[in-house]
């Protein structure tokens, strides 16, 4: 079933957790195991969620998207004045000295803004407890539902 989605065209995100998984694992576009899992579908998978609970995977998107803005910001970090450096160098006679400090100035503040997530929650909280009360739970279900039915419009099935 995997495979066969996959192979028209579809992004599929499939969860096993066992031996017969690992097949569907591998043909998954994504692919989401359990630490408890088996140790093939744990090697197979591209999300390991160390809880068996799935309410993690939101929180694993939530800390991807982090890490890719970071990596956007610090590519603008270095990326801008380099470039200006190097204009400045071809119109001017930019000082040797004054490159190299603008190029390692750059480099040193986007290992710094690459330790922003180790300095606490920006945007992105841990999750100490998986308790969430009956309308909150509600509401990211149909919120879930929503963006599903936007993403993979049914299709009719006869089998």
């Amino acid at each position: 079933m995997v495979k066969s989605l996959h192979d028209s065209g579809k992004t599929v995100a499939f969860c096993g957790d066992g031996i017969n998984d690992s097949a569907a694992l591998a043909y998954a576009d994504v692919s989401i195991s359990f630490a408890g899992a088996t140790d093939i579908a744990r090697e197979t998978a591209d999300v390991v969620l160390m809880e068996d609970d799935l309410r993690g995977l939101v929180h694993a998107i939530n800390i991807a998207k982090q890490a890719m803005e970071i990596i956007w910001q610090n590519t603008a970090i270095v990326a801008v004045p380099n470039i200006g450096a190097l204009l400045a160098g071809v119109l001017f006679a930019l000082d040797p000295v004054l490159a190299i400090v603008i190029n390692n100035g750059s480099a040193i503040l986007a290992e710094l803004n690459g330790l922003r997530p180790l300095l606490g929650p920006g945007g992105v909280t841990p999750l100490l407890s998986h308790s969430l009360d009956a309308q909150q739970l509600a509401s990211e279900e149909n919120r879930l539902q929503s963006h599903q039915d936007e993403a993979f419009p049914r299709e009719k099935v006869y089998a």
